[in-house]
């Protein structure tokens, strides 16, 4: 397990120092940023998520993925109420309140969450992570959205209109009724999908290059949040499901789902909305860079 789990942090944060270290020199731009983001997101997260269709089906496959949608409808309605609970007894000031609770309860499934439970668990980590994202992405696009623009409005609309979901339920269908896509197009899509992770991980260093890492380190109104998000979360999460007898592979992916860093969409939204977007955006940071630390912890202490 230490070697798997030391090739996959080399991998990672590989990636991410080479991208934060170009963007630093200027030899990645904020458009090459941009580009790669755009790469990702309009193409090559479809493929990711489609070729995870194409593992052999099974029962401890299937149960996991319909173990983990219970999981997500759990986790979110038992988050964003504690969430917001504690926010209104901290006394922040309202918009701040509700960037605390959407990057305290959402996290980055889509950059980190899918590249990695792919590493760590395979296909069934990766589907896995996509019935997650579904239940996610109508919450988020939902409520999520109307809470964080103060508009009081659910964006059903936004939902339908989101490419990932829809492709998300296609992948699920398409396991289950055992849809294969045939050569040479399951061999290209493999190779697109493969780009998930190094994208995500270039994204992600020149998200960090950007920002003020001393002076967001240095701010402790960021440090509950964060320690919510990367400790307590995962902890509450790994505890609860351990003494249920929940099985261990559930256990495991649940677990590091919920040791993510704060969803980038939290900070994008707030951002949109003009919803306290400097301390969303660094909220953001502060959780990737304490990934550095917590996830390397969770994964020992759930296993492999």
């Amino acid at each position: 397990m230490a070697q798997i789990l030391f090739n996959l942090m080399f991998k990672v944060f590989f990636v991410v120092a080479a991208a934060y270290v170009l963007r630093r020199r200027g030899v990645l731009t904020a458009q090459d940023q941009k580009s790669a983001t755009n790469i990702l997101m309009k193409l090559v997260v479809y493929f990711t998520v489609i070729m995870s269709s194409q593992q052999e089906f099974s029962l401890e496959a299937a149960r996991a993925i319909a173990l983990t949608g219970i999981f997500g409808v759990l986790y979110f309605l038992l988050t964003i109420p504690a969430a917001a609970l504690l926010s209104r007894r901290l006394g922040l000031e309202e918009a701040k309140r509700r960037v605390f609770v959407s990057s305290v309860v959402f996290c980055n499934i889509t950059f980190v969450g899918y590249p990695i439970l792919q590493e760590l668990y395979g296909n069934i980590g990766l589907l896995c992570a996509i019935m997650f994202s579904m239940i996610y992405n109508v919450l988020f696009y939902t409520w999520g959205m109307a809470y964080l623009g103060e508009r009081g409005q659910v964006s059903v609309r936004s939902l339908f209109s989101n490419r990932i979901a829809l492709v998300s339920v296609l992948a699920l269908v398409m396991y289950f009724l055992q849809v294969r896509i045939p050569e040479p197009l399951n061999s290209t899509f493999s190779a697109i999908g493969a780009l998930t992770m190094p994208l995500s991980m270039i994204i992600i260093g020149c998200s960090l290059a950007q920002s003020g890492i001393c002076k967001i380190l240095r701010d402790r109104e960021l440090y509950l949040p964060t320690l919510l998000r990367m400790a307590a979360v995962p902890a509450v999460v790994f505890g609860v499901m351990s003494l249920l007898g929940v099985e261990p592979l559930i256990v495991r992916i649940s677990t590091i789902i919920a040791a993510l860093p704060s969803g980038a969409m939290t900070a994008i939204v707030a951002a949109d909305y003009d919803c306290a977007p400097e301390y969303a955006a660094n909220l953001m940071v502060q959780t990737m860079l304490a990934m550095a630390a917590a996830l390397p912890l969770w994964v020992l202490i759930v296993g492999l």
